[in-house]
């Protein structure tokens, strides 16, 4: 069934009576969520604010409010089509509502035209029939009644016509003001993106903050652990199998180190490595003087039981016997494997494990 005008007029109205339903179009393309987007970025902030809660969280919470914003504007983006494919549809009615005005009015006039030419033939009929005066006059007067219907008619149709353009004209304005509304809405997703990609950089650099932070406080867990066992050697170290103890200064180390250089006895990266020992721990075992050559460290690794395996071997041939050792809060399982692979090969290495000393058999 084709749209008419009347079906136009009624559609006008409806819309006229119920302006809300644009607001609803509104609510529709601006979510709930979009409208309170500005309180999420600020709970945001405080969450970054307040990051002795983990980082652990905050990314998480990162990571959900990215997937809202993208099913939000997913959303927008079917919502602003389907008000799209209403608008051309609205459009498209209009110009048939048109296009049937334009075909009445020209059948209007086509018919204005062929009443022009039954006057004519009548005044021909007039002048050939005298006797018929009387009938052609009522005829005339009829006539005259149909053209002032006709431009009644007309005149109404005219009249049709301009509210039909006013009508239009504040269609137009509305999709104007809706277009408006539209690019804001646009902008506003724009600073909503740039938001994101703040909060992102900022998540970035608390990240990176925080491992440098973690880095820092491993390195002073491990300083002080090493200052610890060698100012407290005697009392960590000392007993009935292992007198005398004291540890041996850096300069003393280096001293030793310096001699046997010079008489070509380790080369300087032996030099070099023995020097970065963490401690070295002098006593008396079993009647002859031992060194513990010490690597401490808050977590005890494969690779700290490797250097302290090498440096002992260096310090071995410069201070005399020298036993590996290795301190710290707890061992890997990869320490705790070399450890026993040592001690299968039968090679001595002492293990200081939180305060604990364990000595080889």
């Amino acid at each position: 069934m084709a749209f008419t005008v009347r079906d136009f007029e009624s559609l006008v109205r409806l819309l006229d009576r119920h302006p809300e339903w644009l607001e609803a179009l509104r609510q529709r393309l601006l979510t709930r969520e979009l409208l309170h987007a500005p309180e999420t970025l600020r709970a945001i902030e405080g969450t970054l604010r307040t990051l002795g809660e983990t980082v652990a969280a905050l990314a998480e919470a990162q990571r959900r409010h990215y997937e809202e914003f993208i099913a939000h504007r997913q959303e927008f983006l079917a919502d602003r089509a389907e008000a799209d494919r209403r608008l051309a549809a609205l459009q498209a009615e209009v110009a048939a509502a048109r296009a049937e005005a334009d075909r009445r009015f020209a059948e209007l006039a086509e018919a204005q035209r062929r009443t022009e030419g039954r006057v004519t033939r009548l005044e021909e009929a007039v002048a050939a029939l005298t006797e018929a005066q009387r009938r052609t006059e009522e005829r005339l007067e009829q006539l005259a009644e149909a053209q002032r219907r006709t431009e009644e008619q007309v005149r109404a149709l005219a009249e049709a016509q301009q509210r039909l353009e006013g009508r239009v004209t504040r269609l137009e304005e509305a999709v104007a003001a809706l277009t408006e509304a539209q690019r804001r809405t646009e902008e506003r997703l724009e600073q909503l993106a740039e938001a994101q990609r703040r909060t992102e950089e900022q998540v970035r650099m608390l990240t990176q903050t925080v491992r440098t932070l973690i880095q820092d406080v491993a390195d002073l867990k491990d300083h002080d652990l090493e200052r610890r066992y060698v100012e407290r050697a005697a009392a960590y170290f000392g007993g009935p199998d292992f007198r005398k103890v004291r540890p041996l200064s850096p300069t003393e180390v280096l001293e030793a180190l310096e001699r046997a250089l010079d008489a070509g006895e380790i080369s300087r990266q032996a030099f070099v490595d023995a020097q970065q020992a963490d401690g070295v721990i002098r006593g008396q075992r079993e009647g002859r003087t031992l060194h513990v050559v010490l690597e401490a460290s808050w977590v005890v690794d494969r690779e700290d039981v490797e250097r302290a395996v090498r440096r002992a071997e260096i310090l071995g041939k410069v201070l005399g016997e020298a036993w590996p050792g290795v301190a710290g809060k707890r061992l890997t399982e990869g320490a705790q494997e070399r450890i026993q692979q040592l001690r299968e090969q039968g090679r001595p290495i002492v293990v200081v494990q939180d305060g604990r000393v364990e000595w080889p058999e």
